[in-house]
């Protein structure tokens, strides 16, 4: 009885979370774009530095991790022939589930792959994407939005990969409505014109009404959820929120994927294959 206890428990647990494709075509009822690997510290030592996930995609460019960057990022921008899409909102159901590595991720393997890419920081109280960028700006997208300073101003090049950077000057506390309003579509729609890719890397939904409201600007959005261990029912909560602001949901991303622990799990599934996939890869 008590085994039977705790292995209903850990089935339990384990059914809270996302974990493979099914989980989120079936139960959320959206696109599956693909799964982030976890990048231990091991991992991420090159060279003989550690460096952080996001500086990975440009320092192993072709590796298992870059390339699933390279598959998202086909799912999102090439899928639909009838339909291009050039402004893509990232956001997650909660913090921390690593919206921000990929949205810079995609950003850059984007600029590495002959795209004109802006990242545009749209976390207000965070400014997480600045920090990832690491600059440091006197002036960014709230000066732009309150015309005191121009978008060129503001711009910051990411010198690894070419990416154009949008950046918050400081965190924002703000009772405005920065993202509903005529600034924002204009600033949008601004640089629909100049980039071939524009990345909006937004705050988390269901705390904030934000996103909700920047969202159904965009082409599209791309939910990230952290594997294992986001709730189903908060990534569906998200979803909801979205759509009921009209935002068009182009699927979700699985971050820090164990790839070796999916492996084993996930016998009749192509991750079951993983380890066989990395002789394609430079680590």
């Amino acid at each position: 009885l008590a085994l039977g206890a705790v292995a209903a428990f850990l089935i339990e647990l384990l059914e809270r979370g996302l974990r493979t494709s099914e989980d989120v075509t079936r139960r959320r009822g959206v696109p599956y774009l693909g799964a982030v690997p976890y990048l231990d510290k091991s991992a991420r030592m090159v060279d003989g530095e550690c460096v952080s996930a996001a500086n990975y995609v440009l320092k192993r460019p072709v590796s298992a991790f870059g390339e699933a960057l390279r598959n998202i990022r086909a799912g999102i921008f090439f899928a639909s022939p009838d339909r291009r899409v050039k402004v893509l909102a990232i956001t997650s159901s909660v913090p921390d589930e690593g919206k921000t590595p990929t949205s810079l991720g995609l950003a850059r393997i984007s600029a590495l792959a002959g795209s004109r890419a802006v990242l545009v920081d749209c976390d207000l109280r965070r400014r997480s994407a600045t920090h990832a960028l690491g600059i440091e700006v006197e002036k960014g997208l709230t000066e732009v939005l309150f015309k005191t300073a121009s978008l060129q101003d503001v711009i910051r090049k990411d010198p690894g990969s070419g990416v154009d950077g949008v950046p918050l000057a400081q965190a924002e506390f703000t009772p405005r409505d920065l993202f509903g309003s005529d600034a924002m579509r204009q600033l949008i729609e601004q640089l629909r014109q100049k980039y071939d890719v524009v990345i909006l890397d937004t705050a988390p939904v269901l705390p904030l009404a934000d996103t909700r409201v920047l969202a159904a600007l965009a082409d599209t959005v791309l939910v990230v959820a952290r594997w294992g261990r986001t709730p189903a029912s908060l990534v569906k909560e998200a979803i909801d929120q979205l759509r009921s602001h009209n935002a068009r949901i182009g699927g979700v991303v699985l971050e820090a994927v164990e790839t070796n622990m999916i492996a084993r799990l996930l016998y009749d599934k192509s991750d079951y294959y993983s380890e066989l996939y990395q002789t394609y890869y430079i680590r």
